[in-house]
């Protein structure tokens, strides 16, 4: 073979190395695309009088239409504000857009309380707009004690860490029983979350009966891995502890739970395959 053909053999090689490494790159960059951006599933419980959340929307990073605004048509005291960067990634963007919650007033004659939320209208900023799946937010009415009424439990103090814990520290001001500890998304979650009731650095099942002076801590984990398909979801939990006095009376204190998912790029790119898969 001449070295003219021998240097043409060489190039139509390279050449077809190359094409086919630009030709793979483009699979998996059409691979690794969202067939369209859209919010994460929420599960969330918040209260109004100054109550807020965060919803997270996701999009490629090519994407140019982007979200101007969203709103709730029915509930007027939601605020949402414009949504801000959360996470970039190689292929995708996550946006939080913070929703804040006025004072909703006084529960009409019909009304559902709490008030339910599945979905937003969405407006583009390319003119378009839409209605689009959140999940399900639950916002309660908070009511003020009556005048004279004081908790027979007094709060120290509360945290919660990104790893997915919590904790919520208090005294007992005078005998009473925690009846329980609840929310709406305990079913939902599973053995995916868990709370732990201790007085007095014992653990307790409830009911159980607290005295004078005792102390009562609270505490909360996520059990929320990335292979587990709930970890792409947004929790926030106001896990009601319910108290009872001996004469009957109930009162109520709240730990606010959250997950917020802080997705690596093989978790982000499970979800894009699950989306790619649902709007197939």
């Amino acid at each position: 073979m001449s070295a003219r053909k021998k240097a043409g053999a060489v190039y139509l090689a390279v050449a077809a190395l190359v094409l086919a490494s630009w030709i793979g790159n483009i699979f998996v960059y059409r691979g690794n695309q969202l067939p369209a951006g859209g919010f994460l599933r929420h599960y969330i419980e918040a209260p109004d009088s100054g109550g807020s959340f965060n919803l997270l929307y996701v999009a490629n990073r090519q994407d140019n239409r982007q979200v101007a605004s969203v709103f709730v048509e029915d509930v007027p005291g939601l605020r949402f504000y414009q949504p801000a960067i959360q996470t970039e990634m190689r292929y995708q963007k996550i946006y939080r857009i913070m929703a804040q919650i006025d004072p909703l007033g006084e529960k009409s004659e019909g009304e559902q309380d709490p008030i339910v939320i599945h979905s937003v209208k969405v407006q583009y900023t390319d003119g378009t707009s839409s209605r689009e799946d959140i999940g399900e937010i639950r916002i309660f009415r908070q009511t003020a004690p009556s005048s004279g009424e004081k908790s027979p439990i007094s709060s120290l103090s509360s945290s919660s860490s990104s790893d997915g814990t919590g904790t919520a520290s208090m005294t007992v001001k005078r005998p009473v029983t925690l009846t329980g500890i609840s929310s709406a998304w305990l079913p939902v979650l599973g053995n995916a979350f868990e709370w732990q009731a201790n007085a007095s650095g014992k653990k307790l099942d409830l009911p159980a009966s607290l005295t004078a002076k005792q102390s009562l801590t609270v505490s909360y984990q996520f059990h929320l891995p990335e292979d587990n398909p709930l970890s792409m979801n947004v929790y926030e939990l106001m896990l009601k502890m319910t108290f009872q006095e001996d004469s009957g009376k109930t009162y109520d204190g709240t730990l606010i739970a959250e997950h917020v998912p802080y997705p690596s790029e093989a978790e982000m790119h499970a979800y894009v395959r699950a989306q790619r898969r649902e709007k197939a």
